[in-house]
């Protein structure tokens, strides 16, 4: 399991209470994004989550063509 960096999630829950839509932007293989969801209630400071394999892409990074 990874850590939570305390002064990191202080930002993340400083930035919605002031308003900001936070969102996690993933690469991870579906298996392991769910089974890191459900281990960690860190992902419940987020918006959403967008995973690269929901746009059917090996990464969230745009193409260079």
């Amino acid at each position: 399991m990874l850590p939570v960096i305390p002064l990191g999630l202080d930002m993340l829950r400083a930035a919605k209470n002031r308003g900001y839509k936070l969102y996690v932007l993933s690469n991870a293989p579906k298996p392991f994004l769910d089974i890191f969801i459900k281990q960690h209630d860190f992902f419940k400071n987020f918006d959403g989550i967008l995973a690269s394999y929901e746009v059917g892409s090996r990464n969230l990074r745009q193409s260079r063509s």
